[in-house]
């Protein structure tokens, strides 16, 4: 939710670790998210990239800018 500001004390993969795994331990790869924003990435991660448990891993360009990924969350 672009604009709002809720507490937050998740640290989040922005490209998740499942889809590309070099980026587990890169501080660059991780953003401050709220448990509501949490729920909505995974769930559009898992429509993107194909993440998730039963899910099949997609080929498709990671994206690294967390308000790009914002913008596409919010168009679905």
């Amino acid at each position: 939710m672009q604009g709002i500001i809720t507490p937050a004390k998740t640290a989040d993969h922005i490209v998740p670790i499942e889809f590309d795994e070099t980026l587990k331990a890169n501080v660059d790869n991780l953003a401050v998210i709220c448990s509501k924003c949490h729920r909505r990435k995974t769930d559009w991660e898992q429509r993107y990239y194909g993440t998730g448990q039963g899910n099949e891993l997609r080929q498709v360009a990671e994206i690294t800018d967390v308000s790009a990924i914002n913008a596409l969350m919010n168009k679905q």
